[in-house]
């Protein structure tokens, strides 16, 4: 019998008594190139602080990575799925998970050598193959979705180069906006590290190869909602955008250059969050919001980049996305309304419509939207 059968065997042994001693001790001995056979000694070195050890068989797996032979049917090395030598497929992870977790563990190795950028560069791998979710607009051939702005340089940028500009979660106004911005504050971090636990700061900064950019919904009432313009246009002396965005910006295919984006309806909810937790999936950290921002019907665009350190980062609209229309704050000044106009109308050979919020006195908490006449 090849070690490889053997590694099979004691993996579906270990799959049925969860004991991981007994697991190690049936393998530790074995010789095969499978990324998983790699990752387990990895784990095990890993966990009894043999960290050496631990190092060279997780780079190993990573190595062992770049062969997978993604036949189902396959009895070799490396196969997208484990058999047991009855012949039933054992019930695995999906590919992206195994390959999550190889990085995850290669993150850890190296945070716990005092390795960190090495540490950070394989914790960022690992969050790539954790971030292909579901998009929620995956039928959708487009989606209209809107974008209130204050009037600034950084927002003019945008309409000038037709891009739409993404951030760091911590940008944002509001501190619990983000789960990921409390989970990788220092506070609740010296709390997860009171143990040894060196990799859960290294894992906190690799967050920091996501960036985000908030929308809401098309919809005639979210124009209308006075919390909306106070909070996000300047008071009412902003504008909102809405935007036609296409497949490009909903359904990204994978690439081979670690980049990945795509949209997010937010999920809000009243439900207690417990942050002692020692890992964060994508959804709880960027997607979750208290149940009070229902009214925003956020549709949140992640964007995942792994060589971009800059703050901000600018992406272009594609030959299917574009602005649809500007509405402009009931207290815009006159001058930036005109200012925007010329800017559209010189850089975009396709029609946008502008409109004005205005004020309804006969029904003061409402606005009423009117054609812009330049």
């Amino acid at each position: 019998m090849r070690d490889f059968d053997r590694f099979v065997n004691a993996y579906s042994y270990y799959i049925n008594n969860k004991n991981y001693e007994c697991f190690y001790e049936q393998i530790k001995d074995l010789k095969c190139n499978d990324f998983r056979f790699l990752y387990h000694l990895a784990f095990y070195q890993n966990k009894k602080k043999q960290y050496d050890t631990a190092q060279i068989n997780i780079e190993n797996s990573i190595e062992a990575l770049s062969v997978i032979n993604y036949d189902p049917l396959s009895r070799e090395e490396n196969s997208i799925y484990l058999y047991t030598l009855e012949g039933y497929a054992l019930d695995l992870p999906t590919i992206k998970e195994q390959i999550s977790k190889v990085y995850f563990l290669a993150g850890e190795v190296y945070a716990n050598r005092n390795i960190s950028d090495k540490s950070i560069e394989y914790y960022k791998k690992c969050l790539y193959y954790k971030l292909f979710l579901k998009s929620d607009f995956e039928e959708a051939k487009s989606v209209s979705l809107l974008s209130f702005r204050n009037y600034n340089l950084y927002t003019l940028s945008d309409i000038i180069n037709n891009e739409i500009t993404v951030c760091p979660s911590r940008n944002m106004n509001d501190p619990f906006d983000s789960i990921i911005n409390l989970w990788a504050s220092d506070e609740n971090l010296s709390n997860l590290c009171s143990t040894d636990a060196k990799h859960i700061q290294t894992y906190g900064k690799s967050f920091n190869c996501l960036r985000i950019r908030s929308f809401c919904l098309y919809k005639k009432k979210t124009l209308k909602n006075i919390l909306m313009w106070s909070h996000y246009a300047g008071e009412h002396k902003g504008f909102c955008v809405k935007y036609k965005l296409s497949e490009h910006f909903i359904k990204r295919p994978e690439t081979n250059e670690y980049k990945h984006m795509y949209l997010k309806k937010i999920d809000y909810r009243n439900v207690k969050i417990d942050l002692n937790i020692r890992s964060i999936d994508t959804n709880l950290a960027f997607a979750k919001k208290d149940k009070c921002w229902k009214y925003e019907d956020e549709v949140r665009l992640i964007s995942y980049d792994f060589d971009n350190n800059n703050e901000f980062q600018q992406i272009p609209l594609d030959k299917d996305s574009k602005i649809e229309a500007i509405y402009f704050g009931c207290n815009c000044p006159d001058k930036d309304k005109q200012t925007i106009y010329n800017i559209i109308s010189k850089m975009y050979d396709y029609k946008i419509q502008f409109y004005n919020m205005k004020k309804d006195f006969g029904d003061v908490y409402n606005l009423k939207i009117e054609k812009y006449k330049a």
